[in-house]
């Protein structure tokens, strides 16, 4: 009888116990903000897509917008003439490279009533020889 007695008074147990539940419910609060918060998280992020979609190609706030691209990525030098796409590897990646005495182009067609047009883009200095000592691989053309 004082086995029974003994187990009944022990109280070691308890704060297991008490943390299960007061886990329980910290996990239980979580999820009911989780389904409050949500909707809320879906609409403005519906919202932010739909103005940066009606967005214009304004890159500098003064109605200048890109026109064209092109990066070389996998060789492709889609609307380019001319030259050789090559990986130069590391930081610089991948390149149009020109050969001696050549030249290339690339048309962009300026909207109509257009004041001014900038063309940007980056040069390398050196030949195919160079760029082929430096280990640079001819990429397949996607012209």
């Amino acid at each position: 009888m004082s086995r029974v007695v003994t187990f009944l008074e022990d109280d070691d147990g308890a704060v297991t116990v008490d943390w299960v539940v007061l886990t329980g419910g910290i996990v239980g609060l979580g999820i009911a903000t989780l389904s409050v918060v949500s909707g809320g998280v879906e609409d403005l992020a519906g919202d932010i897509a739909a103005l940066l979609s009606d967005i214009s190609l304004d890159l500098f706030g003064n109605g200048a917008m890109s026109l064209a691209s092109s990066d070389f990525t996998g060789g492709d030098a889609v609307g380019w003439v001319g030259g050789t796409v090559m990986d130069m590897g590391g930081a610089i990646g991948e390149v149009l490279v020109l050969g001696a005495g050549e030249a290339t182009q690339f048309v962009v067609d300026v909207p109509e009533g257009a004041e001014e047009v900038i063309m940007q883009f980056d040069l390398i200095a050196g030949t195919a020889s160079i760029a082929a000592t430096l280990g640079a691989t001819t990429l397949p053309s996607s012209h």
